[in-house]
């Protein structure tokens, strides 16, 4: 079971202030379900998922995949994307050749 509880993500802009990515992201997953993430361009689904993946360090909130933490800020836990069990098919990709 996938279990994220109020993960959000904030950036830094150019002027340094905070620009939030994702907020209040809450969910879980049952083992063998399937779930989709469905919004407008810039909501925060890709934070999301490379939050689940490990990819991104989120700014709070709690990801725990079969009642392990992943990550939390409250528990101070950060699990790397490599021990994480957790695989990501990219939307987009590319190989440059030179």
């Amino acid at each position: 079971m996938l279990n994220v509880r109020a993960l959000y993500k904030e950036y830094p802009n150019d002027q340094g202030e905070s620009v939030k990515a994702a907020q209040d992201i809450t969910f879980e997953i049952p083992e063998g379900k399937l779930f989709t993430l469905l919004g407008p361009s810039g909501c925060g689904k890709t934070t999301t998922l490379r939050s689940i993946a490990g990819l991104e360090r989120p700014s709070g909130g709690e990801i725990t995949v079969d009642g392990k933490v992943m990550y939390s800020s409250e528990q101070k836990v950060f699990v790397q994307p490599n021990r994480r069990d957790i695989g990501m098919v990219f939307q987009s990709y590319a190989i440059c050749l030179i």
